[in-house]
């Protein structure tokens, strides 16, 4: 995203940017600019920076990048037990990136 408005450009013009650019497909600023600013190396003036755990960060990262194209990342959990000496079974559980919604089982 530093193309935007070039690598030179103030950090306060770069996230003003990044907020019109976010506005203008559709998205809250306030809510996807402290997601999206670290990725492209934004400085985030205090109080706006998330204290979120990273693992959790990365998931909304995650689903911020996809929201404009209307799609949704899922995550997938396999797991695999034994079923008698010699037969495993294998489960393949989905839930949406960020974790929002139900796991279900989709491949046995």
């Amino acid at each position: 995203m530093r193309w935007l408005v070039g690598a030179n450009a103030p950090a306060e013009q770069r996230l003003a940017d990044l907020e019109k650019t976010l506005r203008t497909i559709g998205l809250d600023p306030a809510e996807y600019a402290p997601l999206l600013a670290p990725l492209a190396d934004i400085p985030l003036p205090p109080g706006r920076a998330t204290n979120l755990s990273s693992e959790e960060l990365r998931r909304r990262q995650l689903a911020a990048i996809t929201a404009p194209a209307g799609g949704q990342m899922l995550r997938m959990i396999t797991i695999v037990t034994r079923d008698g000496p010699d037969r495993e079974v294998k489960n393949q559980h989905f839930i949406l990136s960020d974790d929002a919604g139900t796991v279900w089982l989709a491949h046995r």
